[in-house]
């Protein structure tokens, strides 16, 4: 798939493996295909609340 397109990421908490098994894959596509997250929370709302 060239462009994955995340739309309202993390707008209800996902459980630890859920969000490693997410992780992956974003790395998994650095540097070689798109990616594109969508979210209604603020970048520090993601990093503090979810992760």
């Amino acid at each position: 798939m060239e462009v994955l397109i995340l739309d309202d990421f993390l707008i209800r908490p996902i459980s630890p493996d859920a969000a490693s098994d997410t992780l992956e894959v974003i790395e998994d596509r650095h540097g070689l295909r798109s990616t594109i997250l969508t979210s209604q929370l603020l970048s520090r709302e993601l990093v503090h609340k979810h992760w």
